[in-house]
């Protein structure tokens, strides 16, 4: 059996990748000694290809759990081709890892996600010169397209015992001779990043920002919710005693029923609108991409406490549920 690794920075499209090559055949892996999830799966074009999709990783020599694991993985076990998946629109930051890869010596093929976006902002890459520049197949993707499929796949084929021509490659020279950046780039994203992450009003935005996220339960749309459940809690209240008279039933028994039995559900349920819309907040922020600023922003402020960037996210989710923030 043959055995291909994903690997590339987090937010890349791996994962896109990942299951467009495997379909149903996949499954989460159990590394000893870890908690980061590794998925493992069998090629659908051909189920004697197991897929590994290791962590997103900046680089091969921070000490971070999911360089761990990465690292692990390709020193211990035998890896017969590395995709490296890149965001060609970011190549600049993600080559680095490239780099690194391109040292170990084995069958490797790069390929650049996000294209789609990136033509559409009127850049242009010389593929064939890339491809000369840095030694190995690339292969420009875009998600549900089914040509970029075929193409990686077929390039998978053809490329299993290819070592690379290049080990050591001078990235920026070959990014600035192959790609063409339209003069009119800085998108309205760029503009939003300018102020996000700034080192003053990034902090700004990210106070005013959580303070909606926290307000919103506890407003009137959270109270309204509230309402609107405590009704129906009433009317079933007030029809269960009904019935309860109809039958006859004991004092004691009604009591039971509606100090015990109703007001406890309706004490708990009282709690869901809040839970539900904190936790909408969060989805919507991650869904953005603002929580991975936040995660940038914060974390030189959490070092100084011994945590990284990346607390942020369980320190969050505890305000909505404290078990699996902390686990």
């Amino acid at each position: 059996m043959s055995h291909l690794a994903l690997v590339g920075n987090p937010n890349v499209g791996k994962s896109v990748i990942f299951s467009d090559l495997t379909r149903l055949y996949q499954k989460i892996g159990n590394f000893p000694g870890v908690t980061v999830d590794v998925k493992v799966g069998k090629c659908q074009f051909d189920t004697s290809i197991e897929i590994v999709d290791l962590p997103g990783i900046y680089s091969l020599e921070l000490d971070e759990n999911e360089e761990k694991v990465s690292i692990e993985y390709l020193k211990n076990n035998k890896v017969d081709m590395i995709i490296n998946v890149a965001n060609i629109t970011t190549l600049h930051r993600d080559i680095y890892l490239t780099k690194q890869l391109l040292a170990l010596n084995i069958p490797i093929i790069l390929v650049l996600t996000m294209y789609d976006v990136f033509k559409s902002n009127g850049n242009y890459v010389n593929l064939t010169l890339f491809r000369e520049k840095i030694g190995i197949p690339v292969v420009l993707y875009e998600k549900g397209n089914v040509r970029c499929l075929n193409e990686l796949w077929d390039t998978i084929c053809n490329s299993m015992i290819v070592l690379p021509s290049v080990h050591n490659i001078d990235s920026t020279k070959i990014i600035n001779e192959t790609i063409v950046y339209s003069s009119d780039n800085y998108r309205f994203s760029d503009l939003l990043d300018s102020i996000l992450l700034h080192k003053i009003y990034g902090y700004i935005a990210m106070f005013l920002c959580l303070s909606f996220i926290f307000y919103i339960p506890f407003s009137i749309v959270g109270d309204a919710l509230q309402n609107v459940l405590f009704y129906i809690c009433d009317m079933v209240s007030y029809y269960l005693n009904v019935m309860l008279i109809i039958f006859n039933a004991s004092n004691s028994i009604i009591i039971f029923i509606n100090e015990v039995f109703i007001k406890g559900i309706s004490n708990i349920l009282s709690l869901i609108p809040v839970i539900l819309l904190f936790n909408l907040g969060i989805g919507i922020l991650e869904d953005s991409g603002y929580l991975s600023r936040m995660v940038f922003l914060m974390h030189h402020p959490l070092t100084l406490i011994g945590l990284d960037g990346k607390s942020i996210v369980p320190l969050l989710g505890g305000y909505s549920c404290a078990v699996p923030a902390i686990t």
